[in-house]
């Protein structure tokens, strides 16, 4: 019986957490649901850390247990998935049969109800599941020589991901699969060729695993055209891909670009970003197709503006589930705004304010912000007075401009 040694967490990681000593797959399950009461009991006390904190007026400590805050609340999540998975333990199967077992999940939590199949390299199916509540599924089958495909539809039939080049089973193996659909959308159907012509669309073929060169040539030979997006660090990947965009399976146009990430040489380590601005440091991240998830700003006001601390170190060890926490100083108005302008550029919710980074930056300037305590006082105004001094007619943008940058506002220091 065979499991797949892709792992979030490392046996060391959860002996670390739990005080386990077991590694079986139920005492592993029993360890995480312990380690996720521990990470629920850590999230208070950080929160009641916090909180004295700021009856203290001590803000810049605030910060950063509020910085502390989130990402404990991200690996209590990802803690709660690994329990989940635990619980789909491939079980033994018939002599003559294989079966692969796993999950489907999105952000790291089964989803029930969709439909998993096993498909050769003709698309007939070979073996087909519906998930469970936690998202698992089992496909027995037949062994065979050949690279099956799993296939993952939604409960209208939509096809949302096809995951292609598993390796084969021999007959009494099993082996555990984790099916991601973060993000996806059921895939367009190909549309109908012209009459005497070429197909319009084409579909996406699967070249994660094969090195750059092989890549471009794999998607040449179907009319596509590849383009590196960047680097990360996979041990054992380097220089080949790792990560494409579309998945395999999409169907696009004749002639359209798939983004490559390809695994970066293992002695190239994470950047030293000290020094740089934040909107610079977040364009580095962005390069190695990461995000910058935290930022903690701290008072400094003769490095104002620039990076003074990061996570992962410089020439660290980075991968693609790596959260990048950056210190950024404070204390000069004009390095200050910049932070805040860059901070309202990285927000999620800046495409739904359609507010620019430039057009902030004006709207500021004619409000007369010219540090932190100014823009502390405009934001604490009225809704309508806001508006008016921002220069934003529509209300419900004004709304939401306006509490973006008090959240920014407050993760500066008492003084900046």
């Amino acid at each position: 019986m065979a499991k797949s040694t892709s792992e979030r967490f490392s046996v060391d990681d959860l002996i670390a957490v739990s005080g386990l000593k077991e590694v079986s797959a139920m005492a592993r399950g029993a360890g995480f649901n312990m380690a996720v009461g521990l990470g629920n009991a850590r999230s208070v006390q950080l929160t009641r850390d916090r909180d004295r904190a700021l009856r203290r007026g001590d803000a810049a400590r605030a910060a950063e247990l509020g910085a502390l805050i989130d990402w404990q609340g991200r690996l209590n999540i990802a803690l709660i998935s690994e329990a989940e998975r635990e619980t789909v333990v491939p079980m033994p199967v018939n002599a003559e049969q294989a079966a692969y077992r796993g999950r489907v999940t999105n952000g790291g939590r089964g989803q029930p109800r969709f439909t998993v199949e096993l498909v050769d390299a003709s698309g007939d199916c070979i073996a087909e599941d519906e998930t469970g509540p936690r998202g698992a599924f089992t496909l027995a089958h037949a062994p065979s020589e050949s690279a099956p495909a799993i296939r993952v539809s939604d409960e209208k039939g939509r096809v949302l991901l096809l995951k292609g080049a598993l390796k084969p089973l021999a007959a009494g193996r099993s082996a555990y699969i984790e099916v991601p659909i973060d993000g996806l959308a059921p895939q367009t159907p190909p549309k109908k060729p012209p009459k005497g012509g070429a197909p319009a669309n084409v579909i996406v073929p699967s070249v994660v695993g094969l090195p750059l060169t092989d890549a471009r040539r794999v998607l040449k030979d179907v009319a596509l055209a590849a383009r590196k997006a960047g680097e990360v660090l996979v041990p054992g990947e380097a220089g080949c891909i790792v990560r494409q965009d579309p998945a395999a399976g999409n169907a696009i146009e004749v002639g359209g670009i798939v983004a490559l990430i390809v695994g970066a040489p293992e002695d190239k380590g994470f950047p030293d970003l000290s020094g740089k601005t934040l909107k610079a440091a977040d364009a580095a991240v962005r390069e190695l197709n990461l995000r910058r998830d935290t930022v903690v700003l701290v008072p400094d006001k003769k490095n104002a503006g620039n990076v003074v601390g990061q996570s992962p170190k410089a020439d660290g060890i980075f991968t693609p589930e790596t959260r990048v926490l950056l210190r950024v100083a404070t204390g000069d108005g004009k390095a200050d705004i910049a932070t805040v302008i860059a901070c309202f550029g990285s927000d999620p919710r800046m495409e739904a304010l359609k507010v620019s980074e430039a057009t902030l930056r004006n709207r500021l300037k004619a409000a007369e912000v010219a540090g932190i305590e100014d823009l502390r006082k405009v934001v604490s105004a009225g809704a309508d007075v806001f508006a008016k001094r921002m220069g934003i007619k529509d209300k419900r943008t004004a709304r939401l401009v306006q509490v973006t940058l008090g959240e920014i506002a407050r993760k500066f220091p008492e003084g900046s």
